[in-house]
């Protein structure tokens, strides 16, 4: 009986220590957060401490730079639009929230849009009450949700599903959200209603620490590898996005594109 006793009280101590581990982590998970949300990030630029810029400020900068062009501080106010991608489960829905929250307390200029596909009616009514209540009526009018029908179902070639592939929703989702919203959309002859918008894509994982721009010539906050020095671009234009590396680097070239794509002449090629 005693050396029963003594691994019950072993295994108890177990598993204070187990809960008050994970009581010390949401403490300072908590605590962090705290921390980013009041974090007002600064940089410098020669010897002079700054603010983070806004658009205006950019634009500013740009058209006193000798080696701008003119149309340098008029792009630079180019609008700005974030955009991410995300199901209806409860765990996208609070992770979208707290994307919203930091754009809201860095100032990020322009619209913020989640796109949600394949809600059922009643879960899509509910997100949009959601969202007007906690997020466009109190953060920004310029917060918005765009709902989307359900695309990560595969076919066969009769036509027929035969499985789910999640990930088919963010292409696609994104494919819908530049067609039909009240934001974005096509004309008529099937153009963009509003071309000189930059559409930023990012994933509701993300918490924003400083407003995404259109400027990226700060070596400071931007990380350039030495093969990249070479030819090097500044500025988000019409034909010259931008891109953060992922650690796949180049290795898709290598991929059996044909057998991915289906198609022997993809323009993935």
């Amino acid at each position: 009986p005693s050396v029963a006793k003594a691994g019950r009280n072993r295994i108890s101590k177990n598993r204070s220590k187990e809960y008050s581990n994970q009581f010390v982590s949401v403490v300072f998970f908590i605590l962090g957060i705290i921390f980013l949300t009041s974090f007002k990030p600064t940089f410098l630029f020669g010897n002079t401490k700054h603010e983070v810029m806004t658009n205006q400020e950019i634009g500013d900068r740009s058209s006193t730079n000798d080696s701008a062009s003119d149309n340098d501080a008029e792009h630079q106010l180019t609008r700005t639009h974030i955009v991410f991608s995300t199901d209806c489960s409860q765990f996208q829905h609070w992770q979208s929230y707290l994307l919203f929250h930091s754009a809201m307390k860095v100032g990020q200029p322009g619209h913020v849009t989640r796109i949600a596909s394949g809600c059922s009616d009643e879960e899509a009514q509910k997100a949009r009450d959601w969202h007007e209540e906690h997020v466009s009526d109190v953060m920004s009018s310029k917060f918005h949700l765009h709902l989307t029908p359900h695309f990560s179902s595969v076919k066969d070639e009769t036509g027929k599903k035969k499985g789910d592939y999640k990930f088919f929703n963010k292409p696609f989702g994104f494919k819908h959200w530049m067609e039909n919203a009240d934001e974005m959309g096509m004309d008529e002859n099937g153009n963009m209603r509003d071309e000189d918008v930059v559409v930023i894509l990012i994933d509701p994982d993300m918490y924003l620490l400083r407003p995404i721009l259109t400027d990226f010539s700060d070596d400071r906050d931007t990380i350039i590898g030495k093969r990249n020095v070479k030819d090097r671009k500044f500025r988000v234009s019409h034909g010259s996005p931008f891109a953060q590396k992922y650690g796949l680097g180049t290795q898709w070239r290598t991929f059996d594109l044909t057998f991915i794509t289906g198609d022997e002449n993809s323009n993935a090629k």
